[in-house]
């Protein structure tokens, strides 16, 4: 994976993933407790349109890889675009709020996988175009 595909992974949705939910909304910003120390006052931002992230407890921002190499301690990118390759590419990317109805989308890089949702008991076929991915509802 390289920085241009990290950077399409929804950092809200790396969070959520994390079991991080925003507390505060301004425009296309959301605030959170960070998820890179203890935090009392929420003050880790989430800038939706730029997906970049800044800690203001700490000066600390970026990007995905920036993120995941703080969040798990990582030395360099190089080592945050390797775990990022592991675990978003071999493993499905939860991501439910692209999703109604109890439907949850598994999203990949580089492929296109199939996410099947019953609606009221009947399926219906969507496809859909999200951040480079295309994702299939059958």
């Amino acid at each position: 994976m390289n920085i241009e595909q990290a950077n399409t992974i929804p950092l809200v949705e790396i969070l959520r993933s994390w079991g991080f939910e925003s507390d505060y909304r301004r425009g296309c910003k959301k605030r959170y407790r960070s998820p890179l120390r203890k935090d009392r006052n929420p003050s880790f931002w989430i800038d939706e349109e730029q997906n970049r992230w800044v800690d203001f407890g700490t000066g600390d921002g970026g990007d995905v890889p920036d993120l995941i190499r703080h969040f798990h301690h990582l030395r360099n990118t190089s080592e945050a675009l390797a775990w990022l390759d592991k675990h978003y590419v071999n493993n499905p990317f939860t991501c439910p709020s692209l999703c109604t109805r109890g439907a949850v989308a598994s999203l990949f890089f580089g492929r296109e996988e199939t996410c099947n949702f019953q609606d009221s008991g009947t399926e219906r076929p969507h496809t859909f175009e999200i951040h480079g991915w295309t994702l299939h509802h059958t």
